[in-house]
């Protein structure tokens, strides 16, 4: 089982979707505020960390982009665009995976804790 070092990923990854985005999802919003460490398959344990590594490679991209010169500039920019689109699919991925598991839950709405 993948290891997930709770709160601080999730934190990243609210802070890296926060500073592209008005708000959160809902569901990302209610899985990164829930302590502890919620109860999370092998499967969505990885989806959770395809969305943090995605908000890692984020934030170095933004700081190339604030400390790169003008030769990097063009890179940066095209690199953080790409980036911003990795975290967006992984998080739609995490939430799709979530949800198949709520639902063979019998349970559509919220998450398990």
């Amino acid at each position: 089982m993948p290891r997930i070092d709770w709160p601080q990923q999730p934190n990243r990854i609210r802070e890296a979707w926060l500073r592209h985005h008005a708000e959160l999802p809902a569901f990302l919003s209610e899985l990164t505020s829930l302590a502890p460490t919620p109860n999370m398959t092998a499967q969505e344990a990885r989806a959770f960390l395809r969305c943090f590594y995605a908000a890692r490679d984020l934030d170095r991209a933004e700081r190339d982009l604030a400390e790169g010169g003008p030769m990097t500039e063009s890179f940066a920019a095209s690199a953080l665009k790409k980036r911003l689109g990795e975290l967006e699919r992984h998080v739609l991925a995490l939430e799709q995976t979530l949800q198949g598991r709520r639902k063979a839950a019998g349970n559509p709405e919220r998450p398990e804790g």
